[in-house]
């Protein structure tokens, strides 16, 4: 797991736990690493574990996940399936974005982190919408 991916340098809990017990089990884990998230998959569980992880240093956030089960693109959009190669600079340039003083490295790291995501279904396509020059911009 590289260092500088903070998407994938992560816990994350599946069903009912002790809150309590959370933050030593992520530094069992994850402490090594300078970044570290837990990811409560269950609202209610998330809700019931947040006082605890926060009192631990943690920031609570609430994140929505959204899946599309229809085909690739809706009829009139623009968007497409693309090689991961062609998301590439894409992802670079918004990392960029959001981090202007991180290293390269790191840059590149957490953008080539995409890969891991093929080893995560049967099947996974990677969107992308191109400008009028058919560079990749979203």
């Amino acid at each position: 797991m590289p260092a500088a991916s903070h998407e994938h340098n992560q816990l994350v809990i599946e069903r009912p736990t002790a809150p309590s017990g959370l933050p030593a089990l992520a530094d069992s884990v994850l402490g090594h690493l300078r970044h570290r998230r837990i990811t409560i998959l269950d609202d209610a569980v998330g809700t019931i574990c947040a006082p605890a992880l926060t009192a631990a240093g943690y920031v609570h956030e609430t994140e929505l996940v959204m899946t599309h089960s229809g085909s690739a693109a809706v009829p009139g959009s623009p968007a497409q399936t693309v090689a991961l190669a062609d998301l590439r600079p894409a992802l670079v340039r918004q990392l960029r974005i959001w981090m202007p003083q991180a290293e390269d490295a790191a840059v590149h790291q957490l953008a080539d982190r995409r890969t891991a995501r093929l080893r995560g279904a049967e099947q996974v396509r990677f969107l992308a919408v191109r400008d009028e020059n058919g560079t990749v911009c979203a």
